[in-house]
């Protein structure tokens, strides 16, 4: 599937440029490094699909905004990627939308449920 960015015609990562891309994230992350914006561009691409690759997707988006790699660290920009990784049903999302809603005000909780919402209805076009 080819999606258009700035002009240029960019091929969505597959399930096995996924599984890697994601591995280099959780690297990254594990090792305290950020993620490339090559890596973020790919997981946004991949998260507007609709299966469990876009979920998964989803998730390896949050996990960037819950520990900053490459991005400033952001637990509403987090909790809404979980939140549309749940909606997904992706098996893990829901013990992530715990976890970290733990750490939240009601209002932030409230507004990355607001964003989740923009994000889904827009088909993943306004999720930044």
């Amino acid at each position: 599937m080819n999606r258009m960015i700035e002009g240029k015609t960019r091929k969505t990562p597959g399930l096995f440029q996924l599984a890697l891309a994601m591995a280099a994230i959780a690297v990254c992350i594990a090792g305290g490094q950020n993620a490339s914006a090559d890596q973020l561009q790919n997981a946004k691409l991949t998260a507007q699909r609709g299966d469990e690759a876009g979920a998964s997707a989803r998730i390896g988006l949050g996990l960037i905004y819950l520990y900053g790699s490459g991005v400033k660290r952001n637990h509403v920009r987090a909790l809404m990627w979980f939140k549309l990784a749940a909606a997904a049903e992706h098996s893990a999302a829901a013990k992530y939308c715990d976890l970290i809603a733990a750490r939240m005000t009601p209002l932030q909780i409230a507004r990355a449920q607001a964003l989740a919402e923009i994000c889904l209805t827009s088909n993943y076009t306004q999720c930044d």
